[in-house]
C-alpha cells in the first residue's frame, strides 16, 4: 500500500520537474519577446493609426499571435534535444523571426511587399536584380549579429533574473489573443477598415474571420450585430475574397484558326525598357524613341498588367490578366504563351535578349516555351548596363545576318532598374544620387538626384535602341517589322508624397502606367491615341494582325485588338498585379483586394476612394475564370 502511495508521489514529482524543466526552457521567450512586441507594433502604427479604444486595443494584441506561433515552434523543437549541449538550439526560431521583422521592416517601408521564400530565392541566386549595395549589405550583418548577440545573451542569463511561470503568461497571452481576434471578426464583417488595415502590413499575419460565427452573433444581439443589407453582403464576400479557383486552364478556348502567306509574313521586334515611366519618354530622355514616336502609334494612357516584372511582361505576352500567372506556372510548357506558340508554328525564328532573369519566375518557360539555347541571349555576369550592350551587340550581329524566315524578337535590358547602372558619359541629367539607397532611410529625401539617376539610364538604353532602328535600316527590314517599344512597369520616386519608392508597392500611374509606342510594318502616319490600352492587348494584337488570327479574341485573351483605334474603348476596367496584391482598375479608381481593401484614384494615392463599384468589380472577377475549365 505504501508502495503504491510512494510511486504515485514519485510520479507526481516527476511530471512537476519535467513541467518545471519546460518552463525553464520557454522562460526565456518572455524576457526576449519585448523587442519582437514592439517591432511588431512598429509595423502597425508606422501605417496607420487606430481611431478607436477598441481598435487602439486590437493592435495591441496583434503581437501576440506571433508569439502563440512562437511559443508553439519552441515547444516543438524542445521535444527534439536529448541533450544540455544543444539546449541553445531554442533560441534559433527566435533570432531567425526578429531577423526577418526587422528586415522585412525596412523592405515594407519602402516597397510595400513583405519578404517570403521567392524573395530570398531572389536573393541567393539573383543578388544583383535587387540591386542592394555591398555596403548595405555589410550594415545588414552587423544588424544581425547584434540580435543572435542580444538573444543568446537573454538566453544565457535569464534563469537568474526573477522567476515566471511560463504556462500562466501563455495562457493570458492566448485569452487576449482570441478577445483581439473576436475584434477582428466583427470589424472583418462590417468591412472596418480600423480593424482590416493592419493586416496587409504585417507580415504574414492571419487574423481570424467567421461568417459562421458572425450569423450567430445577429441572432442572439441583432441590435448590437445588425444585418447587413443583401446585396451589400454578396458583393463584399464574394468579390473581395480571393478565393481559389479549381481546375485547369482552357487556354485558348477553341484552337487559333490562322493564316497567313508567306509574302505578307512580317518581323515583330518587342523592345522592353525596365522600369521606364510614362512621362521619361520625350525628346530629353529618349530622343530616338521619340523620334520614332513621330511615325508611329503612340498610347498615351497604357497601363502594365503588373506592378512588377513578372506579371507585366506575364501579361503583355499572354494576353492574359496576371490573376491566370498562378496557373499558368503551373505547367509552363503546356501553357506557353499563345503568341510565341502560333508565330513558331507559322515557322516563325523565335529569339530572346535579355539582361534579366527570367528563370525565376518560369517566365523563360510560359513566354518561349522550350526555346533553343542559340535563341535565348542572357548576359548577366556584369553590371547590368555591360550586360545590355552585350546583349544588344548579339541582337545587332543577328539582324546583319541574312534571314532565311521571318521573325519575333524580344528585348529586354535592365540598366534602368535601380540602381540604375550606365556609363559615365552618359550622366547627363544631374545632381545625380551617391547613395543609392539613401531612400530606404529617409522616405521624404530629395527625389531629384534618384529621378535623374533613372533617366540616364534609360538614355542609354535609348542609344542602344537607336543602334537597333539603323541596323534594321541599313538591312532593309524596318519597313517591313513592327516594332513595339514599351516597359515592364513604372518607377516612383515618391511621387505620391507618402513615402513609396521603387514599384511593387501601390498601383498609381507612377507604378503601373508606362510607355507604350507601336509601329506596323510600312506605318508613315503617328497617331496618338489617349483611350485606355493595356499589356494584355498587345499579344491579340499582334495575333490579329501579323500572324493572321481569325478567332475572336475573347477565345485566347482578356484584352482586344487595338488596331483600328475605333476598337478601343476611351475607359476600360483592368487587373493589374504586384507579387503580394492585386487590383482592380476601374475608371480612375484603384481597388486592391487584400483584407486592407484599401481604395484609391490611380493618378493620387491621397485620393481615397469610399464608394465600391461592385458591378464592374463583379465582370473583372468573371474575366478571370473564363479560361478555366
Amino acid at each position: 500500500m505504501f508502495w503504491l502511495i510512494k510511486k504515485k508521489i514519485v510520479a507526481k514529482a516527476s511530471k512537476i520537474n519535467l513541467l518545471n524543466k519546460e518552463q525553464k526552457k520557454l522562460t526565456f521567450l518572455l524576457y526576449s519577446f519585448p523587442f519582437t512586441y514592439i517591432l511588431l507594433l512598429t509595423f502597425a502604427f508606422n501605417n496607420a493609426t487606430p481611431d478607436s479604444v477598441f481598435s487602439f486595443f486590437y493592435v495591441f494584441t496583434i503581437p501576440t499571435l506571433y508569439f502563440i506561433t512562437l511559443s508553439l515552434v519552441t515547444y516543438l523543437l524542445s521535444k527534439l534535444i536529448w541533450t544540455k549541449a544543444f539546449l541553445w538550439l531554442l533560441v534559433v526560431p527566435k533570432i531567425l523571426l526578429d531577423i526577418f521583422l526587422l528586415a522585412d521592416f525596412f523592405v515594407f517601408n519602402v516597397y510595400r511587399f513583405h519578404i517570403d521564400l521567392l524573395f530570398i530565392k531572389m536573393l541567393i541566386y539573383d543578388f544583383s536584380g535587387i540591386g542592394i549595395s555591398i555596403g548595405l549589405t555589410l550594415f545588414s550583418l552587423v544588424i544581425v549579429s547584434i540580435i543572435v548577440a542580444i538573444n543568446l545573451m537573454i538566453f544565457k542569463n535569464h534563469s537568474k533574473w526573477p522567476k515566471l511561470k511560463f504556462w500562466k503568461w501563455q495562457t493570458s497571452i492566448i485569452c487576449l489573443c482570441l478577445v483581439g481576434q473576436m475584434l477582428h471578426v466583427v470589424g472583418f464583417e462590417y468591412k472596418d477598415k480600423s480593424y482590416t488595415q493592419y493586416t496587409p502590413f504585417l507580415p504574414y499575419y492571419p487574423p481570424l474571420t467567421s461568417s459562421f460565427l458572425m450569423i450567430q452573433l445577429k441572432k442572439i444581439a441583432p441590435e448590437t450585430f445588425p444585418q447587413k443589407s443583401e446585396a451589400s453582403t454578396e458583393y463584399v464576400e464574394n468579390l473581395l475574397k480571393n478565393k481559389k479557383v479549381e481546375g485547369t486552364l482552357n487556354y485558348p478556348m477553341a484552337e487559333m484558326q490562322c493564316n497567313v502567306s508567306a509574302e505578307q509574313k512580317h518581323n515583330v521586334l518587342m523592345f522592353v525598357i525596365e522600369s521606364w515611366r510614362f512621362d521619361a519618354m520625350n525628346a530629353e530622355v529618349s530622343p530616338n524613341i521619340y523620334k520614332f514616336s513621330q511615325q508611329s502609334s503612340v498610347y498615351n494612357n497604357h497601363f502594365s498588367s503588373g506592378s512588377v516584372t513578372v506579371n507585366g511582361l506575364f501579361g503583355l505576352m499572354h494576353g492574359l490578366h496576371p490573376s491566370y500567372r498562378d496557373y499558368v506556372n503551373a505547367s509552363p510548357y503546356t501553357n506557353q504563351s499563345l503568341l510565341t506558340k502560333t508565330l513558331a508554328s507559322q515557322n516563325y525564328e523565335i529569339s530572346a535578349y535579355t539582361s534579366s532573369w527570367l528563370d525565376r519566375f518560369s517566365l523563360k518557360a510560359m513566354m518561349f516555351g522550350k526555346i533553343a539555347d542559340e535563341r535565348y541571349i542572357n548576359y548577366r555576369q556584369n553590371s547590368s548596363y555591360i550586360n545590355d550592350i552585350n546583349v544588344v551587340n548579339v541582337l545587332l550581329s543577328n539582324l546583319n545576318s541574312p534571314q532565311h524566315k521571318p521573325w519575333f524578337k524580344f528585348t529586354f535590358l535592365t540598366s534602368s532598374h535601380h540602381p540604375y547602372r550606365y556609363p559615365e558619359e552618359h550622366a547627363v541629367f544631374k545632381p545625380i544620387s551617391k547613395d543609392p539607397e539613401a531612400f530606404i532611410f529617409n522616405k521624404y529625401i530629395d527625389h531629384i538626384p534618384f529621378i535623374n539617376d533613372s533617366k540616364n539610364s534609360v538614355r542609354y538604353i535609348d542609344e542602344l535602341f537607336g543602334q537597333i532602328l539603323e541596323a534594321l535600316s541599313t538591312t532593309q527590314q524596318f519597313d517591313n517589322t513592327m516594332i513595339i517599344v514599351t516597359s515592364d512597369h513604372g518607377e516612383e520616386f515618391n511621387d505620391n508624397q507618402q513615402g513609396y519608392w521603387g514599384h511593387g508597392s501601390n498601383f498609381t500611374k507612377y507604378q503601373v502606367k508606362v510607355p507604350m509606342i507601336i509601329k506596323m510594318p510600312k506605318q508613315k502616319v503617328a497617331r496618338n491615341i489617349t483611350k485606355r490600352t493595356a499589356h494584355i492587348d498587345i499579344a491579340p494584337t499582334i495575333l490579329t494582325n501579323i500572324a493572321g488570327c481569325t478567332n475572336p479574341v475573347e477565345q485566347y485573351s482578356n484584352g482586344i485588338n487595338i488596331f483600328p483605334e475605333e476598337y478601343i474603348k476611351p475607359t476600360r476596367p483592368l487587373i493589374i498585379s504586384s507579387y503580394k496584391n492585386k487590383a482592380y482598375l476601374i475608371d480612375d479608381k484603384i481597388y486592391e483586394t487584400m483584407l486592407g481593401i484599401d481604395s484609391y484614384n490611380v493618378n493620387d494615392l491621397s485620393q481615397e476612394n469610399s464608394e465600391y463599384n461592385y458591378i464592374e468589380i463583379q465582370k473583372l472577377k468573371q474575366q478571370e475564370t473564363i479560361f478555366m475549365r
